[in-house]
């Protein structure tokens, strides 16, 4: 560290009177959803990152630091010294790193996108409000998008080029280290809100999920759900790596070549149709505590094209050990990365265990033949040959094997998994599975000696857990996530026909559609509650009326104009039958979940006064019961009995019990 300028001017971390016995502890609660706060059980680096809905104070990212006089000061995260204070491991010498002052090169040729040497002395003696007078006034402007921003700076740093051995990139686990979470104790709680905009975040899985149901609604249920998994060991990666280099010390170059078989895996999916025609698909990229980075796909095959038979699940997916003599490549990919455990008896501790089961529902039942599953995925056949091999030191035979494509295993040579999902009802529950949202965990920073005082419930916080691999995958600006073909959401109620031949143009001074000369996109309408009153009534109006050519014609019935939408909606005869209630709920069945559907059950008996609430009930019974059905067989029944007593007297109906449901 002498190396550093820095070091004669500031005082080290332990003078500054840090508490050397302090640490994080991670917390497992099986309180919460096990699928995003699993276990830890993997060594990584990684950042926490509070986010909860409390906008206290805006957020800061800048440093204080100590001179040896005794003055602090505080160096913003634009600053050119700010890398090498916050990270002197990474950068010895004190190099200047990003700024606010670095141009692109086509825009300026006469400067390089390497910063100049920021000279130390100059960073002390300019005042914060002096390096503020220099920012633009006005954010977006023409001035700061000639500039490199922070993530596109460490992008072209983070890729590799002969002629510069970037010592980021030789810096073992220390390059895992790219964003920290919260560091004292006492500021835990100070947090801030992600908006939707910020891809990845609750809000965005939320907004692409029910985009995602639009494009079930148009094409149907998916046939093919995917799941491909990086392998540490390919080639790609290990001919990159240094001598005696390990590949998790790499995230950079993990995420890149991931990527780069995601590109190639969707061009086999869509252009060269190895399922047939592709009506649409989703996919989203996962980083989990546990485990390695993953895709999960859900394509929709096109009318022609749908798998329905049991032959056809067998032409596409198998579930058995291959031929190691007839086929060696594929036995070898089968044995290294398909075969799931071993569990049970064999390994009672494994992570799939719950409630001393298997939640994988390992080992499989033997099957001669393939046959439908009973709204799950099908029954592969898997064959008592008798054959074993040895799997992490236990032998296993079909029966664990996960179901699979030759084809797709063979050529990427990684975990790959190929279900057949077109006989599954509820398919809600896929996507959101798929868009399930960022792993999570609970922490605390404690005191070992002050156990007696300390507050299990209240010092906890939820945070997110953001591993190596997703900060190198947000520095280069890859895709977290896909849908095809796109869907706008029309926050504007308008029809939802009017992005398939019209593209909305969102300029800063003109904002206007224009017709749509290529490409494809479908239409969502916002969702609307009844009790959200006129907007509600826009949107069943704009769903049942065509032609109308301003709001006000919405309003206009026979030429009379009225004087709210209800009264439109009244006049048109839309609310004298339970057609327009039935055709909310119908709506709601594709996409909300049994919790967010009986809500709004229970507005609209509120609101909307049925006619007959019974014949609903019983019309949309498996709809509002879906989890409970699974879930709590006995609970449901006693509600039900309950429920169905007082529906019988509809005047003595308490809402809340439906809620409570």
């Amino acid at each position: 560290m002498a190396l550093n300028p820095y070091t004669q001017f500031f005082r080290s971390v332990r003078d500054v009177g840090i508490d050397e016995e302090s640490r994080i502890v991670i917390k497992s609660n099986p309180m919460h959803d096990q699928i995003t706060h699993n276990a830890l059980t993997e060594s990584q680096v990684a950042a926490i990152w509070i986010d909860d809905e409390d906008l206290s104070e805006p957020p800061r990212h800048d440093i204080a630091i100590y001179a040896n006089y005794g003055t602090s000061h505080r160096i913003l995260h634009y600053y050119g010294c700010y890398d090498p204070l916050q990270y002197p491991l990474l950068f010895t010498f004190g190099e200047t790193r990003w700024h606010r002052r670095i141009y692109r090169v086509s825009s300026n040729p006469r400067r390089s996108p390497d910063p100049p040497t920021f000279p130390i002395n100059e960073v002390l003696i300019q005042t914060a409000e002096d390096l503020l007078d220099n920012e633009e006034q006005v954010a977006g402007t023409s001035e700061s998008k000639k500039k490199v921003s922070c993530r596109e700076y460490y992008c072209y740093r983070l890729l590799i080029r002969p002629t510069n051995s970037s010592i980021l990139l030789r810096s073992g686990q220390l390059l895992q280290h790219y964003a920290a979470g919260q560091t004292r104790g006492g500021n835990i709680g100070t947090c801030f809100i992600l908006p939707a905009s910020f891809i990845g975040c609750d809000r965005d899985f939320r907004r692409r999920y029910l985009c995602s149901m639009t494009v079930v609604q148009r094409y149907g249920k998916p046939d093919i759900f995917l799941t491909i998994t990086r392998n540490p060991r390919w080639p790609e990666i290990e001919r990159e790596l240094s001598p005696f280099e390990e590949s998790h010390n790499r995230p950079d170059l993990l995420s890149r070549i991931f990527r780069s078989k995601l590109i190639k895996l969707k061009k086999d999916i869509c252009v060269r149709k190895i399922f047939d025609n592709v009506a649409g698909y989703v996919y989203v990229v996962e980083f989990q505590k546990r485990g390695l980075p993953h895709a999960h796909f859900l394509i929709i095959l096109d009318s022609d094209s749908k798998i329905r038979t049991p032959v056809q699940y067998d032409e596409f997916v198998s579930a058995e050990l291959p031929d190691a003599v007839e086929n060696p490549h594929l036995f070898s990919a089968v044995v290294r990365h398909m075969i799931h455990g071993p569990c049970g008896e064999d390994n009672p501790t494994n992570s799939c265990m719950k409630n001393v089961h298997c939640k994988n529902h390992y080992p499989r039942e033997f099957a001669d033949t393939t046959t439908y599953g009973r709204n799950s995925y099908p029954m592969y056949w898997r064959w008592r040959t008798g054959f074993r091999v040895t799997v992490r030191g236990s032998q296993l035979n079909n029966r664990w094997v996960v179901p699979y494509n030759p084809f797709l295993l063979a050529k990427y040579d990684c975990h790959l998994n190929v279900e057949i999902c077109s006989t599954i009802k509820a398919v809600k529950y896929m996507y959101k599975y798929v868009y399930k949202g960022h792993d999570r965990v609970s922490f605390a920073v404690t005191d070992p000696r002050e156990r007696s005082s300390f507050d299990e419930i209240t010092a906890y916080q939820s945070a997110r857990w953001i591993s190596p691999p997703e900060s190198a995958w947000r520095i280069f600006g890859f895709q977290m996530n896909e849908i095809h073909p796109n869907v706008v959401p029309l926050q504007t109620l308008l029809y939802n026909q009017l992005p398939e031949f019209y593209v909305w143009h969102n300029r800063r001074k003109d904002k206007f559609w224009t017709r749509r000369e290529k490409g494809f996109a479908l239409g969502r309408l916002v969702y609307a509650n009844p009790s959200e009153g006129e907007r509600y009534y826009l949107r069943l109006l704009l769903s049942r009326i065509h032609g109308p050519k301003s709001f006000e014609d919405l309003r206009s019935v026979n030429g009379v104009l009225c004087g709210s939408f209800r009264e439109s909606a009244y006049k048109h005869g839309l609310l004298e039958a339970d057609n327009s209630i039935e055709h909310c709920l119908e709506e709601a069945t594709r996409y909300q979940m049994p919790s967010a559907f009986r809500r709004l059950f229970a507005t609209l008996l509120i609101y909307c006064e049925p006619k007959n609430p019974r014949l609903m009930w019983d019309k949309y019974y498996d709809s509002l019961l879906e989890d409970y059905a699974y879930n709590f067989p006995t609970q449901q029944h006693k509600l039900l009995q309950i429920f169905v007593a007082y529906l019988n007297q509809w005047e003595r109906v308490p809402i809340p019990l439906i809620l409570a449901i």
